[in-house]
């Protein structure tokens, strides 16, 4: 009985932090949004990558709280990576909302800002002009925030979440000890 209170726990927390992360990154993402083009391309919006991890890490410290200090492996695991899922669903159902319905005219800066840090990252690594070409014409003709563009970041991005869920969940666990002294 005690066994699934404490898995209930964790799920609720789970829950809890996995909305809180939701609506905190939804509010970036507007305010972002507010900013326009010019403070989505800029590496701040990459820093916002960190709002997802710390409330994770709330999270984890919250649940070991409510276990006497202590947390396994598995349900760090379990709650770092539903936390970053949750983010991660937000941000991307948002997303395509915004660049299909809300302000369609914002996913085609977008485009346009993608391709020129495309551009400029390319030519930095002295990719030869012929395949720098190639590869604005593809992103030029291919919708980059199309239904399955955005499926697939979200799965990119669900898998980028598991190896930082696995890096916080082995620095946050705390096994009990088999034999209390």
């Amino acid at each position: 009985m005690e066994q699934l209170e404490q898995e209930q726990k964790k799920t609720n927390i789970l829950l809890q932090y996995g909305l809180i992360s939701a609506l905190v990154s939804l509010l970036v993402f507007v305010l972002m949004y507010i900013g326009g083009t010019e403070v989505i391309g800029s590496p701040i919006a990459f820093a916002t990558w960190l709002i997802p991890i710390i409330i994770v890490v709330l999270a984890l410290r919250k649940a070991k709280k409510e276990n006497n200090g202590f947390l396994e492996f598995k349900a760090a695991l379990k709650i770092s990576f539903g936390v970053l899922v949750c983010s991660t669903l937000a941000t991307s159902v948002f997303s395509y909302l915004l660049y299909h319905y809300i302000d369609p005219s914002f996913g085609e800066r977008m485009v346009q800002l993608t391709i020129e840090k495309s551009q400029q990252f390319m030519e930095k690594l002295g990719t030869p002009q012929d395949a720098i070409d190639k590869a604005i014409q593809e992103m030029t003709f291919e919708n980059l925030y199309s239904f399955k563009k955005v499926f697939q970041g979200f799965m990119f991005g669900c898998i980028f979440n598991f190896i930082i869920a696995l890096i916080i969940a082995a620095i946050m666990k705390k096994n009990k000890p088999e034999f209390a002294a």
